[in-house]
């Protein structure tokens, strides 16, 4: 496996065509931005959205930054995290990790994977960082995401990230294994396991330790310095923003105040 996991792992799970612009993408859509327009009116203008144009740049490899990913690169800064490293309702020079990776110099790995947790992160960390050296990594480790988890069950990655959203869809957890597609007494069975198994408290908790696990072996393969967040800051931030109505255009993903306070070497600490 080793020798072909870079190869067969190293997709972002959204799979953006390389070198291609948008102006609105999953949660950021286009139509919920016509729906804030005519309802939440007044947090769009108060965080200055009703007029101001949000570019989604993909790279070689479909990854939101500008910089291409070049494995002969010697001054790399790698990001992981979710849809608060991806920036979703954001320009991405509004975001903690361009911010960071600005006062760091060098070139900017974001990996950010809007809904993902461990499990994304543990896969994009030990395809990637078999090809490139980084110098700094940067993890967006956030507590309440410990729920999320990723299945690997179609090529393409399409609806391969699962979180607590789902698990009032039917049709989002039956797509688990293709094969269950149109047979409902299978989808409901699938339902079931996922509810009763994959999603038990302690089914999560043992999942993201042993994932967890998983990232610190590779971090301790690599010689790099290592950054996770201090999370009482984080949810302190967080808890500012949410006070002083700041969010981003999709008015519910957090605002720029948020990612300014978090884009401070004070809010992080070296594990590595």
């Amino acid at each position: 496996m080793n020798n072909n996991f870079f190869e067969n792992y190293s997709n972002s799970y959204r799979l953006f065509k390389p070198h291609t612009c948008h102006n609105f993408i999953g949660y950021d859509s286009e139509t919920l931005f016509q729906y804030n327009l005519q309802n939440n009116h007044s947090l769009l203008e108060k965080n200055g959205w009703t007029h101001t144009e949000i570019k989604y740049w993909y790279n070689n490899h479909g990854f939101r930054t500008y910089d291409d990913f070049d494995i002969n690169d010697k001054d790399v800064n790698m990001f992981f995290g979710c849809s608060l490293t991806d920036g979703v309702g954001l320009n991405i020079e509004d975001t903690w990790a361009y911010k960071m990776n600005q006062k760091l110099g060098g070139s900017f790995y974001n990996f950010g994977q809007s809904g993902s947790g461990v499990d994304v992160t543990y896969r994009l960390l030990k395809a990637w960082t078999s090809k490139v050296i980084p110098k700094n990594i940067f993890i967006f480790i956030y507590s309440l995401h410990k729920a999320r988890r990723e299945f690997l069950h179609s090529e393409n990655y399409i609806n391969n990230s699962f979180g607590p959203w789902d698990i009032e869809n039917d049709n989002n957890i039956s797509i688990l294994i293709d094969e269950l597609k149109g047979d409902k007494e299978l989808q409901i069975q699938k339902r079931k396991l996922y509810l009763d198994f994959l999603s038990t408290h302690k089914e999560i908790e043992l999942s993201y330790q042993r994932t967890w696990d998983a990232i610190m072996y590779v971090l301790s393969q690599l010689n790099c310095n290592v950054d996770i967040p201090k999370q009482i800051k984080i949810h302190r931030a967080a808890k500012t923003s949410r006070n002083n109505q700041s969010y981003a255009r999709d008015c519910f993903h957090l605002g720029i105040q948020f990612h300014d306070m978090i884009a401070n070497f004070d809010y992080w600490e070296k594990i590595k």
